[in-house]
């Protein structure tokens, strides 16, 4: 079962800077004072190995989209600020403001989401982008301090599979509400390659304290009955599954098989969560 989620898009236009270029305050009388970020990306293969930037596409661009004072959020309608930096180097810095006014007549108050986007030289074509802005939730640098930092990881020959799970008593449709209530501290999905034997298992927490999915920052669990969820990067090609519900090292229920799990590569997510309904056999 497929449910399909809307992503937010994140704006990454505005002015564009090169490493280490101080934003001109918008009001030449007034002081804005500036916060350093320090930016760091790798390149990876699913498996770990190193990788090099996609080919043609030699520039990382970081943007920030600033928060404002008078509301202690995002300021969706605001102007981005944009670096270029070579993406073999991996690391980049930036000067953001952290205080002052800003171009749409609110305040600075130093907090900026982070978008990091593969790009061809002049920054306007993106073969990939980070995780986090790609769901709509770009990650939060605090530089009121002065400065912060922010990394991130860009898999070349994959992206990430996105598990929803419910927990059904065995004569199903008695849906139990919670992992602790169900017994089970761990979902582990076996992964097969469509047409192959090559196999990998993906394991996650049954669910987290904070109620949200594990494997990424603030993204909550679609579905009313759905006790976890669950994010991770795999291999691009088309994957079969079934899921496995342990209570420790013993088993307590599994799920039918599922099919035609499409993964794309360039660290892309799917547009969709797996729902996968597992029986339990312990209750």
């Amino acid at each position: 079962m497929k449910r399909f989620l809307l992503f937010l898009a994140v704006g990454c236009g505005g002015s564009g800077g090169s490493a280490g270029d101080d934003v001109a305050p918008p009001d030449g009388d007034v002081t804005v004072h500036q916060g350093t970020l320090t930016a760091t990306w790798a390149t990876k293969n699913v498996d770990g190995s190193p990788a090099s930037c996609f080919s043609g596409y030699p520039k990382m661009k970081v943007t920030g989209l600033y928060w404002a004072t008078e509301f202690d959020q995002p300021e969706t309608g605001g102007t981005p600020i944009s670096a270029l930096f070579d993406c073999a180097a991996g690391t980049g810095t930036m000067q953001l403001p952290i205080d002052g006014p800003a171009d749409d007549g609110v305040t600075y108050n130093g907090k900026w989401d982070i978008t990091f986007e593969q790009t061809t030289s002049t920054g306007d074509n993106v073969i990939a982008t980070d995780l986090q802005s790609q769901l709509g939730r770009p990650t939060t640098v605090d530089l009121r301090g002065g400065s912060g930092s922010i990394a991130t990881t860009f898999y070349q020959d994959g992206g990430y599979v996105w598990f929803d799970w419910l927990l059904y008593g065995p004569t199903g449709g008695d849906y139990i509400a919670t992992c602790a209530g169900a017994d089970v501290d761990k979902i582990d999905f076996a992964l097969t390659l469509h047409d192959t034997t090559e196999t990998t298992h993906i394991t996650f927490p049954c669910d987290r304290p904070d109620g949200l999915t594990s494997g990424a920052n603030d993204v909550e669990i679609e579905g009313p009955h759905s006790v976890g969820g669950g994010i991770a990067p795999i291999k691009a090609g088309e994957w079969d599954y079934v899921a496995t519900a342990y209570m420790g090292s013993t088993v307590v229920g599994t799920s039918a098989a599922g099919e035609d799990t499409i993964i794309d590569p360039k660290n892309h997510i799917t547009i969709f969560a797996e729902l996968a309904d597992i029986t339990l056999t312990n209750r």
